[in-house]
């Protein structure tokens, strides 16, 4: 009996400190696999981004934090107005710096990373609004609903959103044209200087083709690079669409803050991006 105690109590230390020491190493190892799927993954956002001008990304902590309470009760005390005649049956809030506590929470570690990648610095808000739109059949295709890019230096401009509920193609989807498309039709002839109206029938049915709408559950988040890629808004035909859009652009501070900015350091800040004057 003294010579089995003698050994419990030699090895059991020795074979709970080996144990210790796999369970380390399988740690480790698990959570390196973890972080290069992640790394993975995000490169190929950054890569999707650049070659395609969109990408779709889905996170189940967004869609959450867009369910919860806390969200949602902000989200209902809001009042929307409506936008103006050319979309009657779209309802907007622009964002200020009391909503933008909760909604900069879209703006996840992985979104951030991407954004960063894109202008090769930090990042702020320009603005941000609030959309809700409806059916309505009488609506007048101007502005916005028209094939359009943003007019903008590509490399200093961009817009991501957030749908707040399921949006398919009848209720109101995104639409755009990949890149590769993009490219095309400006050589066929597409003014993407002229916004809207000013552009060739048989061009607007070849686009109409090779439209992508850009579809997704609750909290679905898509970066899109609205003047690299032909793309318009969409009124839902049934049941409404709501969603947040972020207008973005580098950081000129490289501060990590995010805060929205003045109205007048706006306007000056769009005439800026307008005419590449961010860039050496």
């Amino acid at each position: 009996m003294k010579k089995l105690l003698l050994v419990y109590k030699k090895f059991v230390p020795f074979l709970s400190i080996k144990i210790y020491h796999y369970i380390c190493i399988l740690k480790f190892i698990l959570i390196k696999k973890t972080t290069n799927k992640s790394q993975s993954a995000n490169l190929k956002l950054k890569e999707k981004l650049k070659s395609n001008g969109l990408i779709i990304h889905f996170e189940k902590e967004i869609k959450e934090f867009i369910e919860s309470d806390e969200f949602k009760f902000v989200i209902d005390s809001l009042d929307f107005a409506k936008s103006n005649d050319i979309n009657p049956s779209v309802y907007y809030l622009e964002g200020n710096q009391k909503l933008f506590k909760y909604c900069k929470k879209i703006i996840s570690p992985v979104i951030s990373d991407v954004l960063k990648d894109h202008f090769k610095s930090d990042f702020q808000i320009l603005r941000f609004d609030l959309l809700r739109s409806e059916p309505n059949p009488n609506y007048s295709r101007e502005g916005s609903w028209l094939w359009h890019m943003d007019n903008y230096h590509r490399k200093s401009f961009i817009k991501l959103f957030c749908y707040l509920n399921d949006v398919k193609r009848e209720n109101g989807a995104f639409q755009c044209i990949p890149k590769k498309y993009t490219n095309h039709f400006i050589r066929k002839g597409f003014d993407h200087n002229e916004r809207r109206s000013k552009n060739d029938p048989k061009i607007i049915r070849e686009i109409e083709k090779k439209l992508s709408p850009v579809e997704g559950k609750k909290g679905t988040t898509f970066i899109c690079n609205t003047s690299d890629v032909i793309h318009r808004a969409s009124l839902p035909k049934v049941g409404k669409r709501e969603l947040i859009v972020f207008e973005i652009a580098p950081s000129f501070l490289n501060s990590k803050r995010y805060d929205i900015q003045s109205n007048v350091s706006n306007n000056i800040y769009y005439k800026f991006l307008k005419e590449g004057r961010i860039f050496k």
